[in-house]
């Protein structure tokens, strides 16, 4: 088995990954880990579990590389590569392909970056750099972005890897693993009683990512893809009407709770993450008992009643026609029951009831679709698009 003078050369990740890909692919196989050997299983285990590590010559001189991929704007123009003590120039190959030998001084990061069109220096970075190892990564026009989880990326990360996907650079369900259900915590700001009977104090809510793309009748201003549609979790703590008075005149584009949605609660979602959500087009019924839509540019918005259920039962046929449901919403024994300050509630919805002038379409508090008086206080809980 490796001695003192194999780990010092290969690193201790590097046998230990070896060790179990070899076991992996034949258990019996104990002779002595030798990347030179003879043995051909032997020998694919070694140079597959070796894949990422540098080669010998170069890990007994003692360094790391970055290896480092230029996007094509960057072609002939001169990089810089800066960490610890340490800085490298040079000028980017056609090959587009950079590979620096470094020597970190422990865990170091190192910063990455080149002059594209327009004279903006984009730049990116490799984090924890240590010996033994080969570092990559890619600089793009998009500039500085990490590949972060819905949950755990800071605001700062959320932003730029949002800005990335904005521009084709990544894809996060494919390249960064999100998916429908992945929830983030955001703290709000206090909302006073604006255009609506409700204050709210400062809270913490989950933000669930709710559907992955477009659904019917939901797109962005900006002609732009939807990456994911986001709702809260729950309601927020205090509870509300879509109108002072009983009556859905004007429908969801000139109720009250519209207004609230797009001014009071817009700013109460925190700066460094608000830039992420952006202007949508939502199409709802003109009048509750019309045979006409209407499209309203919203930030945030309430959900309508196709969209939780994928059924019409209380809004306008028309309205429902032009929508599709959401796929968080299609667990109905989980995710359609939402609580305001920890007991369940009934939430509202934006659909006006189509048989009635005075009603809003509402979630009941077993999850079941209702409706109920334009100026009844019900639990809110805005959505957007990312």
């Amino acid at each position: 088995m490796p001695n003192e003078f194999d780990a010092a050369v290969l690193g201790k990740d590097a046998l230990i990954a070896i060790r179990e890909f070899i076991k992996k692919q034949k258990p019996e196989t104990e002779s002595t880990l030798n990347p030179d050997s003879a043995n051909p299983i032997q020998s694919q285990a070694v140079a597959k579990a070796l894949e990422g590590y540098v080669k010998k010559e170069e890990a007994v001189a003692g360094g790391a590389t970055l290896k480092i991929t230029f996007e094509e704007v960057f072609s002939g123009q001169a990089y810089t590569i800066k960490g610890g003590s340490e800085s490298y120039e040079g000028v980017v190959p056609p090959e587009l392909v950079v590979s620096q030998l470094v020597l970190p001084e422990g865990m170091t990061e190192y910063t990455i970056s080149a002059t594209a069109s327009g004279d903006e220096q984009p730049s990116t970075h490799v984090e924890q750099v240590q010996f033994y190892g080969v570092y990559p990564c890619t600089l793009s026009q998009g500039g500085d972005y990490d590949v972060v989880s819905w949950a755990d990326g800071t605001d700062e990360q959320i932003v730029k890897l949002l800005a990335a996907a904005d521009k084709g650079l990544v894809d996060l369900a494919e390249d960064c693993g999100w998916q429908v259900g992945d929830t983030r915590i955001v703290t709000l700001g206090a909302m006073a009683a604006t255009g609506v009977g409700e204050a709210h104090e400062g809270q913490q809510v989950k933000l669930v990512l709710s559907h992955a793309g477009a659904t019917p009748g939901i797109s962005r201003v900006d002609g732009k893809k939807i990456h994911f549609q986001v709702d809260l979790v729950d309601c927020l703590n205090e509870k509300g009407y879509m109108n002072d008075t009983g009556t859905n005149s004007g429908s969801w584009d000139g109720c009250a709770r519209r207004t609230w949605c797009n001014k009071v609660f817009y700013n109460a979602v925190p700066e460094t993450i608000r830039p992420i959500f952006k202007e949508m087009k939502v199409t709802t019924a003109e009048t509750y008992n019309g045979s006409l839509n209407k499209e309203s540019h919203d930030y945030f918005a309430l959900r309508a009643e196709m969209e939780i259920f994928g059924i019409c039962s209380y809004s306008n046929a028309t309205e429902a026609a032009a929508l599709g449901q959401v796929d968080y919403y299609k667990n109905e024994t989980q995710h359609r029951v939402k609580h305001a300050q920890g007991s369940t509630s009934l939430w509202w919805l934006r659909s006006p009831g189509a048989t009635n002038s005075s009603y809003f379409c509402i979630v009941s508090s077993g999850g079941s679709a209702n409706h109920s008086n334009a100026s009844a206080t019900h639990g809110v809980a805005p959505f957007g698009c990312i």
